[in-house]
């Protein structure tokens, strides 16, 4: 214990001194040896209670965090429900109006079919069918929150690397957690089952069900182990699915097939592309030469920058611009087919990538309505936006992302946020049109402002960003635009180092 450092000669020799011994000895009896080995004992176990009391207190610092966050959101929610209320009431009418459900709904990150079903599970008014009070409505936007968790099919790889598989048994269906009794348990669709099969194990061969839902892939055995492995990510699947289901939301035993299919060719075309990210060639113009279609893409960026410099003069970003001008979109777009962007020239790498972005212009629905990034433009008092800046970073270790967020609180005062996390570039095909794309994907961990700390999965307005398409890039612009909508565009300019 003493050479260890668990115990100091001061101490030992306190508790020596403190024992009995025989007469005119140095010597102690059994009695006093216990007393030794007492006071001892005696020592670590007032360290530990000393330890237990820090580790408690740090509990109820972050469950008091916590509280604080959950009441802070409710005041929220409460002022939203006094605006958008009529006679302290609302229905599914007025839900679907409300600017962040409107564009939920716009940028395909919730479907009608599950905003109606929330609707439906959610308590209505004291003596009323088809109305909320204020209460209901907190429980419906908790609802809504929880949508986004998909119970999570994409998170907490470090907890699936703890769980133990029975080899020998082959059967891959998790046990059902008893905390979580709501959730169904993954249906195991066994290997070589023949696809058109497939459609009736899903739905329990009921003849009264009229389709299967996203949540029923969820529950697909083989497609969560597909998500687990990283293999595929839980938005591409969205995308896919939104693109064959029904108005309903729902995919027939056809759809099925379809869906099936999209997915087997997003593993084909990665080997196609033998672990290259996909790029377009086209003639590049000899070093040294200029040819028209060169001085047209430089009057090209310098059109598109100039355009942009006028709609973000007094409005960082163009948030509070209406609809982008007629000619923004054509510009991007001749952009993204010349020679000057590297897409089309060579594969991009993270390197590309890598150093400080600021926004200087999106026309994102969620980005406009939550007024940057964080939301906190939109909640402060007197708040507004000032900028937004993405910080990427790549080595053989890691790859993390940054943002980096100002918002004026009025009387010359600046509130800061950050939100960290990792990022990646994925080789995929554009759903809307078929051609071979880049992916930004990034997974935000973090929030920071204020002095608190809240995770990015509490943050709806967050996930706009999380996996977009690479445009255009050249050594200082970047344009990104969205999965499920290619009129929503995010464009950066890179910070000289």
């Amino acid at each position: 214990m003493i050479s260890s450092d668990d115990l100091t000669l001061s101490e030992f020799d306190a508790f020596w001194s403190a024992a009995p011994k025989f007469p005119s000895t140095e010597q102690v009896d059994v009695d006093g040896f216990e007393q030794i080995w007492r006071d001892i004992s005696d020592l670590f176990e007032d360290d530990d209670m000393l330890m237990q009391s820090e580790d408690v207190d740090e509990v109820s610092e972050v469950e008091r965090e916590d509280d604080e966050d959950e009441e802070e959101e409710e005041q929220e929610l409460s002022i939203i429900f006094k605006e958008i209320s009529r006679d302290n009431y609302l229905d599914l009418q007025t839900i679907k109006e409300w600017e962040e459900v409107k564009n939920l709904l716009e940028e395909n990150l919730i479907s009608e079919k599950e905003l109606e079903e929330l609707w439906k599970e959610t308590p209505k008014a004291p003596g009323s069918e088809n109305r909320l009070d204020v209460e209901g409505f907190l429980s419906f936007n908790l609802a809504l929150d929880d949508l986004f968790y998909f119970d999570d099919l994409s998170a907490d790889k470090d907890g699936e690397e703890e769980e133990e598989e029975d080899e020998d048994s082959g059967d891959l269906t998790p046990e059902p957690q008893a905390s979580v009794p709501s959730v169904p348990v993954a249906l195991s669709v066994p290997p070589d089952t023949p696809k058109i099969e497939v459609y009736g194990i899903l739905t329990g061969k009921d003849d009264s069900v009229e389709g299967i839902t996203f949540d029923d892939l969820e529950r697909w055995a083989d497609l969560k182990a597909m998500v687990d492995e990283g293999e595929v990510e839980v938005e591409e699947l969205e995308e896919i699915f939104e693109g064959v289901c029904s108005e309903k939301g729902l995919l027939d035993e056809k759809a099925l097939l379809e869906f099936d299919a999209k997915v087997e060719d997003l593993f084909e075309d990665d080997d196609d592309d033998d672990d290259s990210l996909p790029f377009i060639p086209v003639p590049v113009p000899v070093s040294g030469t200029k040819t028209p279609a060169a001085k047209t893409n430089s009057q090209d960026k310098e059109s598109l920058l100039s355009l942009i410099s006028s709609l973000s003069s007094s409005d960082p970003a163009g948030l509070n611009a209406d609809d982008p001008p007629s000619n923004l979109l054509p510009l991007i777009s001749a952009l993204a087919s010349s020679p000057s962007n590297l897409l089309t020239t060579r594969p991009v790498t993270e390197k590309d990538l890598a150093g400080k972005w600021t926004l200087i212009y999106s026309n994102s629905g969620m980005i406009k309505f939550s007024q940057g990034l964080t939301g906190l433009a939109s909640t402060l008092p007197n708040g507004s936006f000032l900028s937004l800046t993405q910080t990427l970073t790549h080595n053989s270790y890691a790859s993390d992302c940054l943002y980096s967020e100002s918002i004026s609180a009025g009387a010359g005062s600046v509130v800061s946020a950050t939100v960290d996390g990792d990022w990646n570039l994925r080789s995929s095909v554009s759903l809307l049109t078929g051609e071979p794309c880049v992916i930004v994907n990034v997974e935000p961990l973090n929030v920071k402002h204020s002095g608190t700390t809240t995770r990015a999965d509490h943050w709806k307005s967050v996930r706009c960003m999380n996996m977009l398409n690479l445009d255009y890039i050249d050594g200082d612009l970047r344009i990104m635009r969205g999965n499920t909508s290619l009129d929503t565009v995010f464009v950066w300019k890179k910070e000289e180092e």
